[in-house]
């Protein structure tokens, strides 16, 4: 994950945002692609010579091949592999962050070309089946890390399974702070409208006098033939132009 050396439309470059995924992990978010598919079990997912499948973002797309359906089909290279994509999928998917390629993985440790067992830089990301909660799922998958360690002493030992929501894993270090930032926030805009209202009341008293000679002016003007039966009585202040409407018919107002 993260930057790769790669080849996209003919040209060597550093790809920042290359993620390697299993062929379900689009299918898991409730992302559907904008152009083509996403990864199947079966095709890029085959024997080892298959050609292995790449989805990418639709913004990656259009920056090397144009557009998005243009982008499917084609080659790109990373260090040294060729992936062909077969999916192109909207631009307001870009998770993990940043990510612009999501590269075709075995969901088997087993496969030649797949992760191997000592690899821990991967992360899962699951659904809860309905009913399931947090704790029976960290249970189990503490069955799970136990019954490992003793298959796999090597790779495995002292290797454990938590399950967290999504929410709390990307935002949880810094829910604090941000409940006290948009407490800050909210209370400066308190501060700010009752100044505001403070100054607009203050000069409204000031010129009672006026704004009284003002509707009084208004609503005892003769009315012109063809004339709305509203009339529009609006005062400048230098803080707001404020605007009322007042019935004037042909009865007293």
């Amino acid at each position: 994950m993260g930057r790769r050396d790669g080849r996209a439309a003919g040209r060597s470059r550093r790809i920042r945002g290359t993620y390697f995924v299993t062929p379900n992990f689009f299918a898991t978010f409730g992302v559907a692609p904008a152009f083509g598919r996403g990864f199947e079990s079966q095709g890029s997912q085959g024997h080892e010579n298959a050609p292995r499948g790449a989805v990418v973002g639709l913004s990656f797309a259009q920056r090397n091949f144009s557009s998005g359906a243009a982008a499917l089909g084609q080659t790109l290279r990373m260090e040294g592999v060729a992936y062909q994509i077969v999916g192109v999928v909207p631009a307001s998917f870009r998770f993990p962050q940043e990510a612009q390629v999501w590269l075709a993985s075995s969901p088997d440790p087993e496969k030649p070309w797949g992760v191997s067992r000592g690899a821990y830089n991967y992360r899962v990301f699951a659904l809860l089946r309905p009913g399931a909660s947090l704790d029976a799922v960290n249970t189990q998958l503490a069955t799970i890390g136990t019954r490992l360690q003793a298959d796999f002493p090597d790779t495995n030992k002292n290797k454990s399974f938590l399950a967290i929501p999504l929410r709390e894993q990307l935002v949880g270090s810094v829910r604090t702070t941000l409940y006290f930032l948009m407490g800050a926030v909210s209370l400066v805009l308190l501060i700010a409208c009752a100044n505001v209202a403070n100054l607009m009341l203050a000069r409204a008293s000031a010129r009672q006098r006026e704004m009284a000679v003002r509707f009084a002016l208004a609503l005892h003007a003769p009315r012109s033939p063809g004339s709305s039966c509203w009339r529009a009585v609006s005062w400048p202040l230098p803080e707001a132009r404020w605007g009322c409407c007042w019935p004037s018919s042909e009865r007293a107002c």
